[in-house]
């Protein structure tokens, strides 16, 4: 994990694309909507999350698919540890690129989008840490599964969306309750996010080895 993280910091020009393209999905989304016509509050959960997910998708592509493409994926199966710690790292890794993209990154499109509202700032940054922690278990086990396949850029999008539907839609219900002041009305939604991630870095753990042997 410290390693990756490092790779990254190096190669800030990778960050520096994702960090672009969140802003531009804002600025899109700011421009398409016109929050100087509408409220857009009620909507302000989806609209962040959507940013976020797109951002997500492209770290979730680039990082095993840069090590396949290098080579440098044998020598880290080769290393003596285990398979499920290799992963559990890869997912600590890219979901704290991801995190530090939200927290930077979701203030500057709430405000280009004219939120303003009674936040729940503890409601919603528990929503960020566990819906990026279940794309993070999932992104981090399909890229490795698509790492060495041709069109690879296409499949991943295709296999990510239906199995992180469901920490998507809960991450938005959640995100939406906590902008609104009232995260407690999304208490199941928290539980529904709780069990998807335990579920899914439980199997990814389980299933890398297996993925990366393929």
């Amino acid at each position: 994990m410290e390693l990756d993280l490092r790779q990254e910091w190096r190669r800030r020009e990778g960050l520096a694309n994702l960090a672009t393209f969140v802003l531009l999905v804002g600025l899109a989304l700011a421009f398409a909507l016109d929050p100087g016509r509408h409220d857009l509050s009620p909507l302000m959960g989806g609209l962040v999350w959507v940013a976020f997910y797109f951002a997500a998708v492209l770290l979730f592509g680039r990082g095993f698919a840069r090590d396949a493409d290098r080579g440098t994926l044998d020598g880290l199966l080769l290393a003596p540890a285990d398979r499920s710690a290799l992963y559990l790292a890869r997912v600590v890794s890219q979901g704290v690129q991801l995190l530090a993209l939200e927290l930077v990154l979701g203030p500057v499109v709430m405000a280009w989008l004219g939120f303003q509202g009674p936040v729940r700032w503890d409601g919603f940054l528990l929503v960020l840490g566990l819906g990026t922690a279940g794309l993070a278990a999932v992104g981090t086990l399909l890229g490795a599964l698509t790492a060495a396949v041709r069109g690879r850029e296409a499949l991943l999008p295709v296999l990510l969306f239906p199995l992180t539907a469901p920490v998507l839609l809960a991450s938005v219900q959640v995100a939406g309750a906590a902008l609104s002041g009232a995260p407690e009305q999304a208490a199941l939604w928290f539980r529904v996010l709780a069990v998807y991630d335990t579920m899914f870095l439980v199997a990814g753990a389980l299933l890398f080895d297996y993925v990366v042997a393929r």
